[in-house]
């Protein structure tokens, strides 16, 4: 494999030189550098908060990589650099002036590190700084975990944790977004981290992941002209190694692949299954106390608002939720053979149709303060699909089938479900709804919209027709514009029937009705 060699200045030069120093130095500065950033850059217009944060990183990067620092006259040329990259976007900030400052700071590093070769070398050495990160930092996690198992037997047990935790915090953060009491608790709780970052959501983690892959490569500074390896062994990317070469035993399999088994063993799923199922029943408890049994709401917050909140982040959360169930119930894991964890795994699947059908009636409930729309049916039909496959889930377990037998029948029942979504006149649907459900015609919900309506084509048109005779018939007269647009629309769909081509039995019903109307001329 080739791996990047280490960039060690001449003797006598005074540059900083690269010593043996643990990795997590270099994380507790990336720790630093995302508060930094959340704090000066996050959700705020771009400033000098950009400059400042480079000049931070500079700071961190002699730091984390332990350098021993006795810079002579000649390397002031890389902090010159640097200035004068950031000058511009102290003066405004813009695409241009963000591109000199990333690619200033870049020959910044590869000076500071005593990068050798031409100009054009230390570009690219530049460049690949500056988007390596990506790459870098998940290698370097994967290596420190890796780093522990070896060297700290004792603490191999908190690889364990890595998945309850981990998924068991994104299932609180799609909860949060779901559910606006639970964000109210959040709200309310006097926690360390909330008051460093309120409002924490996926917008904002990303953020924190895109500033940490940035940072990464300067932190652990290694240059080479050749190109980096996708795997290599922890001691190496420590700095500990004496050479370039990994031992010859260790390869991308092998190290991933036991990686993999230990954060995925039977003892990390049945902690998340327990962990999942105390996070899913505080949920499950508020959907039947506010939801199922109609209790009153805190002030300010309505049903329909709770409602809105919920429907879509409980899908996701169900889904993701399945997708582990299906991780845990993998060929040759032996989960199914362990009373308890199997156990777990019924409830939690159990649990998980509870918030579907939960999330079913909360858009039902928000359908029927704020109409039905294409969209909202779709959602509607999705979801029950996804309750649909969570019982299978449910089943597979009870009966003891395969994945293989769980994906086909839910495959199956999308066809089904798609190929009767193709004989439903949804348009019409909908449009009789709304006119059914509005205020005009039923004394309770919102008021018609016609716009939308109209907008969905001449198959409201029936529809329509009924709500007009029930505002004449109420109000004795009718908005004129609304009867004109109405005919405009049948207008069309009989131009449009001129070729035979057009001709389809929906269509042809529609074509009958107007002639019966009295929109269209026999």
């Amino acid at each position: 494999m080739n791996l990047p060699a280490v960039v060690e200045a001449p003797a006598g030069t005074g540059a900083p030189t690269q010593t043996a120093s643990p990795p997590w130095t270099a994380f507790g500065c990336a720790l630093f550098l995302l508060i930094a950033a959340d704090r000066l850059v996050f959700d705020i217009h771009p400033g000098v908060s950009l400059a400042l944060f480079m000049l931070i990183l500079a700071i961190c990067m002699p730091i984390a990589n332990d350098w021993s620092v006795s810079l002579p006259v000649r390397r002031l040329s890389g902090l010159a650099v640097l200035l004068a990259a950031l000058l511009p976007l102290v003066e405004a900030v813009n695409l241009l002036t963000v591109s000199i400052g990333l690619g200033g700071f870049g020959l910044f590093a590869v000076i500071v590190a005593g990068g050798d070769g031409s100009p054009g070398q230390k570009v690219g050495q530049a460049l690949l700084l500056l988007f390596s990160g990506p790459v870098r930092l998940p290698r370097a996690l994967a290596a420190a975990i890796r780093h522990v198992l070896e060297r700290k037997p004792t603490r191999a047990s908190l690889v364990h944790w890595l998945l309850p935790i981990g998924v068991g915090l994104v299932f609180v953060l799609l909860l949060q977004s779901a559910n606006p009491i639970i964000e109210y608790w959040i709200d309310q709780a006097d926690l360390l981290l909330l008051t460093l970052f309120d409002n924490i959501g996926f917008r904002r983690v990303a953020f924190w992941l895109a500033i940490a892959a940035f940072s990464w490569p300067f932190l652990q500074l290694r240059l080479s002209t050749r190109r980096f390896s996708p795997f290599a062994r922890s001691r190496y990317y420590f700095g500990m190694s004496e050479g370039n070469a990994p031992p010859p035993e260790v390869t991308p399999e092998n190290v991933h692949a036991d990686l993999f088994s230990r954060i995925v063993a039977p003892i990390a799923v049945t902690r998340s299954l327990v962990l999942f199922n105390a996070v899913f029943a505080v949920q499950s408890a508020l959907d039947l106390l506010y939801l199922w049994g109609g209790a009153d709401l805190p002030d300010g917050m309505t049903y329909a608002s709770y409602a809105h909140r919920g429907a879509y982040p409980l899908v996701a959360t169900a889904l993701l939720a399945a997708g582990f169930v299906l991780l845990a119930l993998r060929p040759g894991s032996g989960m199914e053979t362990r009373p308890l964890t199997r156990n777990l795994i019924l409830l939690f699947a159990a649990q998980n149709v509870l918030l579907v059908v939960s999330s079913i009636l909360r858009l039902d409930l928000y359908v029927a303060e704020y109409s039905l729309t294409q969209l909202r049916l779709a959602a509607l039909v999705w979801m029950g699909l996804v309750a649909f496959g969570l019982a299978l889930v449910f089943i597979r377990v009870i009966l003891r089938k395969t994945n293989r037998w769980l994906i086909d029948w839910n495959l199956r029942t999308l066809l089904a479900t798609l190929y009767a979504c193709g004989l439903v006149n949804t348009t019409s649907l909908i449009a009789n709804y709304n006119v059914d459900h509005s205020y005009e015609l039923s004394g309770t919900g919102t008021r018609l919209d016609t716009g939308y309506l109209l907008r969905l084509g001449a198959e409201a048109i029936p529809a329509l027709d009924r709500f007009v005779a029930q505002e004449l018939k109420q109000a004795g007269d009718v908005d004129p514009t609304l009867r004109w647009r109405i005919q405009d629309l049948a207008t069309e769909f009989d131009i449009s029937m001129d070729h035979w081509q057009s001709w389809t039995f929906r269509r042809s019903r529609l074509m009958q009705y107007l002639k019966e109307s009295g929109h269209i001329w026999p």
